[in-house]
């Protein structure tokens, strides 16, 4: 199997599919709600970090700053100093 990098509007579109089979079966409101939850935070994910955005499964972020300067590249380490 070929190892595909990870996208978030791919998990957020698959997830979609999940809900509407879900809400076209009825049968699993909770579960409906469930996937609807968790595909718009993918879709809120892609938006946000449309670069080479890393799961933090693989990098620990600390803060949303850190995320910033991390993912961005500041070059300038005043700015950088100031976003901590």
């Amino acid at each position: 199997m070929q190892n595909k990098k990870y996208n978030s509007f791919d998990h957020a579109s698959h997830n979609l599919k999940v809900n509407t089979y879900l809400r076209d079966n009825g049968d699993f409101p909770d579960w409906e709600i469930t996937t609807a939850f968790y595909t718009s935070l993918k879709f809120i994910e892609g938006s946000l970090f449309p670069f080479n955005y890393q799961h933090p499964t693989e990098i620990d972020y600390y803060t949303f700053n850190h995320i910033m300067i991390i993912n961005l590249c500041i070059i300038d380490l005043e700015v950088a100093l100031l976003m901590i």
